[in-house]
Order: structure tokens, then C-alpha cells, then sequence
């Protein structure tokens, strides 16, 4: 037995689906609208991934803003990965790798394995490199933090050094030019 309301709500989308009344959605046009709904939500999550008053931390534990973090022409992987690994709790992985154009099986293998061993040595290394920067009370710049650390033995390259020091924001002190008085 089939209710009253439900029988006349069949009978008046069918009607509607015939072109015999105007006074509502067709079924298909019903499905569209559905189907752009969905669309529409899906790219506002989207955009709230990529919104810019969210901040990541890159691996020196510098903040940095999403939008301007990603926005670069390389992302590393890694760094994607790290992002939604913060960002897990608010939105979904699969979308998040989508929108960052990671894989999510990368994501869940980058989860399950430790730092490389690159990375750990990039930690280390910056240790010294910010001890060193510190030592010279923020004065000295890869050139010499580089220098210091070969004379004392540790062997990296100097463009790794500047590297790690412009990834950590350590920045050494310039001379000013001086002007003539004349």
C-alpha cells in the first residue's frame, strides 16, 4: 500500500518530467543540481586547503604560510606530505593530495617510514651550523659558518650549508657601503 502524499508526489514528478507542468524541478535537472552542489563543495573544501592564514612548518620548524608554501613552481614531497600530516584532522587525505598532486598510498608509505637519512644529517648539521651562527652573535654568513665548519673538521659542501642556513632563516650580518661626504 502506497501513502496518498507519496502517490501524488510521484504523480506530479511525472508530470513535471513529461513537460506537462512548470512549477518545479525535472528529475534531471534535479540530478544536475545535485551533481553541481557536490561540485561546489568539494572545490570550496579545496580552497579552505590552500587558504592562506593557515601556517605549516617547513622540516627547519620555520612557519610558513599554505597558500605561499605551496604556491612555489617544486614542492618537494615530503613537505606536501608533512602539511597533510598536520592537516589531517580538518579534511580529508585523498582531497588533500589531490589538490597538493601527491599520491595518497605516498603519503601513508612517507607515514609509516622515519626520516631519511639525508634529512636526519641535515638536523645534525644544522645544530652545529646554528651554533656556530650564534657563536658569532648572528654575524656570520655561509661563508664563513662554512669555513668554521671544515676547520673544525666537519665535511659538508658550502652551498648545503647555504642552503640549511636560508631554510632556518639565518641570515649573517653585512657591511654598509659607505657614502662619500662630498
Amino acid at each position: 500500500m502506497v501513502a496518498w502524499g507519496t502517490l501524488s508526489a510521484w504523480v506530479k514528478q511525472a508530470e513535471l518530467d513529461a513537460g506537462l507542468r512548470s512549477d518545479g524541478l525535472t528529475t534531471a535537472e534535479r540530478e544536475e543540481l545535485r551533481r553541481l552542489r557536490r561540485e561546489v563543495r568539494i572545490l570550496r573544501e579545496e580552497r579552505e586547503i590552500l587558504k592562506a592564514p593557515r601556517e605549516v612548518t617547513d622540516f627547519t620548524g620555520t612557519p610558513v604560510e599554505a597558500a605561499a608554501f605551496f604556491a612555489r613552481e617544486t614542492v618537494q614531497a615530503v613537505e606536501a606530505f608533512g602539511f597533510v600530516e598536520q592537516e589531517r584532522a580538518n579534511h580529508g587525505v585523498a582531497r588533500m593530495c589531490r589538490v597538493l598532486g601527491v599520491s595518497p598510498s605516498g603519503y601513508y608509505a612517507w607515514r609509516g617510514r622515519g626520516p631519511s637519512r639525508r634529512r636526519q644529517e641535515d638536523q645534525q648539521l644544522l645544530e652545529r651550523i646554528r651554533g656556530r651562527w650564534e657563536g658569532s652573535r648572528g654575524t656570520y654568513g655561509a661563508p664563513r659558518v662554512w669555513a668554521e665548519l671544515r676547520a673544525s673538521g666537519v665535511r659538508c659542501g658550502r652551498n648545503r650549508v647555504a642552503r640549511l642556513m636560508r631554510d632556518a632563516g639565518l641570515v649573517g650580518a653585512y657591511r654598509r657601503r659607505r657614502r662619500g661626504l662630498t
